[in-house]
């Protein structure tokens, strides 16, 4: 099992969106006027005192999250670095923002190490659920929330820990899988199939479920618009549905934690009974990590590329794909 070291070490991944800076600036500021200290070990000075936080420490400040960071706690700090791969992606508006900032943000102490190994285990941060796995993948123990890889585990504060990721955050939104394929305009022809074959109580109940949903541009290539969705078998479009599903919930870094790295791949079997083929893109700038993945169902004959990921909800985790898995 590798060192683990006290200080903040990141591997080399896409650059931050341009213009967030701009985007920060219009966030109002909500600063919590509770007594503070000026003790620099303090979670928010360590992120103040750190040019690779810089993107992470605005929204704080803008939020009124550094002022929380400042007190006694103790807290624990999910810290997505500049370098992560969404991290301008998610803070487009104000609400999003704060909403983004303190999913990041823990009440108590969160020490990774002293976890079981177990995939998505459930806890709570300030705005929503995040779901952590600790595995161990060869000679190292990884660990991922909400299916992104801690980097840097437990960096001491005086008020708490830091732990370094390698991408942003997406908060918990949605209660159900309906309701985030319902809110996203790019999946609405799937769920409009999902509604007329019947089975929207189906991935609304307890679950968890995995969902790759097509996108509607491969709806639409496989001829499915909203009038012949409606003319469609409810029976044909549960089976065309059910081989897009899959039982427990499952991040793509789930799928490389598990997978063969020796062909780097994985297998999912799906609620038809059918299973898809998951390869790893290898991301050569980090060792031990993969830069997405690829899907075939058994009666595909070309790979479908994703367009979304690791979409959390109450009841499971959603994924978009570039084309149908054919039952």
């Amino acid at each position: 099992m590798r060192t683990e070291k006290k200080q903040i070490n990141i591997y080399g991944i896409r650059s931050a969106a341009i213009g967030l800076a701009a985007l920060i600036v219009l966030a109002s500021c909500n600063k919590n006027n509770d007594k503070v200290t000026n003790d620099n070990n303090r979670i928010a000075f360590i992120v103040a005192d750190n040019s690779t936080l810089s993107i992470l420490n605005q929204a704080l400040i803008h939020t009124g999250g550094n002022q929380l960071l400042k007190q006694d706690g103790p807290y624990t700090l999910l810290a997505p670095t500049n370098s992560a791969a969404n991290i301008g992606v998610l803070y487009t508006t104000a609400t999003n923002l704060s909403n983004v900032a303190y999913y990041h943000i823990i009440d108590g102490i969160l020490d990774v190490n002293k976890l079981p190994f177990q995939f998505n285990q459930e806890f709570k941060s300030l705005k929503g659920k995040l779901y952590i796995t600790r595995y161990a993948k060869g000679l190292d123990t990884v660990v991922s929330i909400n299916g992104s890889r801690v980097l840097t585990k437990n960096i001491s504060a005086s008020n708490g820990l830091l732990q370094i990721l390698y991408s942003a955050l997406t908060p918990d939104t949605y209660a159900k899988l309906g309701d985030a394929l319902a809110s996203d305009q790019n999946t609405t022809l799937f769920y409009q199939a999902i509604v007329t074959s019947g089975m929207l109580q189906t991935i609304n109940g307890a679950g968890p479920y995995t969902i790759f949903a097509p996108d509607n541009a491969a709806m639409l290539t496989a001829g499915y618009t909203l009038d012949q969705i409606s003319k469609t078998d409810p029976q044909t479009l549960k089976k065309l549905i059910s081989a897009h599903i899959a039982n427990d919930r499952h991040f793509i870094n789930d799928y490389y934690l598990i997978g063969d790295l020796t062909t780097s791949t994985a297998k999912q079997t799906m609620l038809d009974g059918s299973i898809i083929n998951i390869s790893f893109l290898i991301n050569y700038s980090a060792p031990d990590s993969f830069g997405g993945i690829e899907l075939q169902g058994a009666s595909n004959s070309n790979v479908l590329d994703m367009d979304e990921k690791d979409i959390v909800t109450d009841n499971g985790v959603l994924h978009t794909i570039q084309g149908i898995l054919k039952p």
